[in-house]
């Protein structure tokens, strides 16, 4: 039974009892009985409300859903936490293209090996670091 079917059936209980009061008591009983069907009516419509809420903030966490999706194959990452830490660890420079001045996100790995190839033009990006951190030697060891 949801509220207005409770506050309809307190008030169909009193207005069938047996019970003897003066005017004044009845006019109480009446307002409240008035009162409280107005309150259950309100409740009703808020929880509707309330549910057409839910049902958009489903919508728009699906949408969410799907950019996040499109935004892990745009960097090539499953989704899984491991991959989204790799990202969040990685250092990113922003490289302007001097042929077509399209701006290029790279990572520091890609700044390490030494050259990218535009993805706008396709014109040869080449890049000296001449870096002598830990993990520059160890990129230069592997050559």
């Amino acid at each position: 039974m949801n509220v207005s079917e409770k506050a309809a059936y307190l008030k169909g209980m009193v207005d069938g009892s047996d019970l003897s009061y003066s005017d004044k008591e009845k006019k109480v009983f009446d307002a409240c009985m008035d009162l409280l069907s107005s309150m259950a009516a309100r409740i009703t419509e808020m929880d509707e409300e309330l549910s057409e809420l839910y049902n958009d903030f489903d919508l728009i966490c699906d949408g969410f859903d799907d950019m996040a999706s499109d935004i892990d194959c745009l960097f090539g990452l499953g989704g899984d936490d491991e991959d989204l830490e790799a990202l969040e660890d990685d250092v990113l420079y922003d490289v302007e293209c001097p042929k077509c001045k399209e701006m290029i996100c790279i990572d520091e790995d890609i700044l390490l090996q030494g050259d990218i190839n535009c993805p706008g033009c396709g014109e040869k990006l080449e890049f000296d670091v001449g870096c002598d951190c830990e993990k520059c030697r160890d990129k230069q060891g592997e050559e």
